[in-house]
């Protein structure tokens, strides 16, 4: 009988963990989108403050390197 209820335990301890693992999982991915805009935010408010002959440059500059981080290559690979 013991061991029934202590395997009924374990079952709902590992449902438990999974179930925190997965919330983890998403809050980091809700916290990095968050610190993105931010940072977003951030640069954009930074290329304001350029000259306008130089704003045009800077933000398809920003964009591009948005991009490619969602994306997943900002890892400088060379094409291999």
């Amino acid at each position: 009988m013991f061991g029934i209820i202590n395997g009924i335990k374990w079952f709902i301890d590992a449902i438990k963990m999974i179930f925190d693992i997965v919330m983890s999982i998403f809050e980091t991915l809700f916290m990095v989108f968050q610190y993105l805009i931010t940072i977003v935010q951030i640069a954009f408010t930074t290329i304001e403050t350029l000259p306008s002959w130089l704003q045009a440059f800077a933000i398809i500059t920003v964009s591009i390197s948005i991009a490619y981080f969602l994306i997943g290559r900002s890892a400088g690979k060379n094409g291999q």
